[in-house]
């Protein structure tokens, strides 16, 4: 086919004026509708706001004409992209997720009486756990939420968890329920989809059943806690109202992942914070402390909050956003996922242990890290211990003997 130079040259005005008259509006329609900025600040200490948007790629794949000089002009819009925007949200209400709020958590297991049988009760500690991980629930019964670690008996417990589907399993649970008294489980599929279910259970149970607390540890069943130095650390803080202690990502810190060929199980969808490359600030999951009246205001602001999936970001992020006059205290220095760093700190008696929170993938060194621990607790410290961890350890009991010598 031959094309004459007046032919080629109008051809390329034609291609010229849809170039300006329907890319440029397109653009200008995307940044001015499509990708608003929805950078969302809830501490302005934290400095000025990164700017966050997502970009569609708009361009002419093709350009045809006829016999009779018409041109078509082929455009590439990232059409899945803007589709997964576009469904299920509310772009311009500012929601954070199209998702309705989860219906009301039932338990199948309960363990309504907890703190009634303590009443000395300061800390609850609520840890999240899968059906089958006895044995690290049992590792945690044995050191830092013991129930005769300390004299007094001012620690409680509870195991949160949902439905296994492996079969046996809930046979098992069952009996470890009626054995500890400690476990509380939900009518729902233990999974990573519905780990806010289990976060929303946990702040509904410590809200009807333990009030008296004067603080709620979150923990997961892989969490080494430095009991000892966290309490003196909450000490400092009795009687503070809508307070939250905890590895703190700061706001516009932590990246949304969101191809799925990097983030596997941790994937957002283009529906769920449209918008946004970065989550609003929130806490490291592995542990967390509420001031007991936060957990009540979290629980409540959740029953009109959009559903998110990921726990940590809805309740210690989403949920906060909501609680005027609220108080972060940031642990960032105080946590690790290093294990071998936070063991190597509490061999070594001449380095501070400023591990609050280690999170253990190697459960034999938990109990290994437990004895250090104790090896390195102060005086004070020994002298809040009950009778039974005294006795299992010889140098507990010379430290108080010769304390005893030293008073006389």
């Amino acid at each position: 086919m031959t094309c004459s130079k007046r032919n080629t040259r109008q051809l390329l005005i034609i291609t010229g004026v849809l170039i300006l008259v329907i890319y440029l509006p397109l653009n200008l329609f995307y940044l001015l509708f499509i990708a608003p900025r929805q950078v969302e600040r809830h501490d302005e200490s934290l400095g000025n706001k990164p700017k966050t948007e997502d970009r569609f790629a708009v361009q002419i794949t093709d350009i045809t004409s006829d016999e009779y000089g018409n041109v078509k002009v082929v455009l590439s819009l990232g059409i899945k992209e803007l589709l997964g925007y576009l469904d299920g949200n509310n772009i311009n209400k500012g929601e954070v997720t199209g998702n309705p709020p989860p219906d009301n958590v039932q338990f199948v297991i309960n363990s309504p009486n907890v703190c009634r049988n303590s009443s000395k009760v300061k800390y609850i500690v609520y840890v999240h756990s899968s059906p089958e991980n006895l044995h690290k629930r049992n590792l945690l019964r044995q050191t830092w939420i013991s129930r005769t670690l300390f004299a007094e008996r001012v620690i409680e417990r509870v195991f949160l968890m949902g439905r296994s589907s492996k079969p046996g399993v809930q046979a098992k649970i069952q009996a470890e329920a009626n054995t500890y008294g400690d476990v509380v489980q939900g009518d729902f599929e233990d999974n990573y989809k519905n780990l806010t279910l289990k976060a929303l259970m946990g702040l509904k149970w410590v809200s009807v059943y333990c009030t008296q607390a004067e603080f709620a540890i979150k923990a997961d069943d892989d969490a080494f806690v430095n009991i000892f130095n966290l309490l003196h650390l909450l000490e400092q803080h009795r009687g503070k109202k809508k307070l939250l202690a905890c590895a703190l990502w700061r706001d516009n810190s932590m990246p949304i992942l969101r191809d799925p060929s990097k983030c596997s199980k941790w994937c957002v969808k283009f529906n769920e914070f449209p918008g946004r490359r970065y989550f609003p600030k929130y806490c490291a999951g592995l542990t967390f402390v509420f001031s007991t009246d936060l957990v009540q205001l979290l629980y409540n602001t959740s029953r009109t909050t959009s559903f998110f999936w990921i726990d940590d970001v809805y309740v210690t992020g989403i949920l906060p956003m909501k609680v005027k006059n609220m108080e972060y205290i940031s642990l960032i220095k105080n946590f690790t996922l290093k294990q071998d760093e936070a063991l190597a700190q509490l061999k070594d008696a001449n380095k501070s242990m400023t591990n609050l929170f280690v999170h253990v993938k190697k459960s034999e060194d938990f109990l290994p890290m437990w004895q250090l621990l104790l090896k390195r607790l102060t005086i004070d410290d020994v002298k809040l211990l009950g009778t039974d961890v005294i006795e299992r350890s010889p140098s507990m009991k010379q430290l108080l003997s010769r304390e005893a010598k030293k008073n006389q």
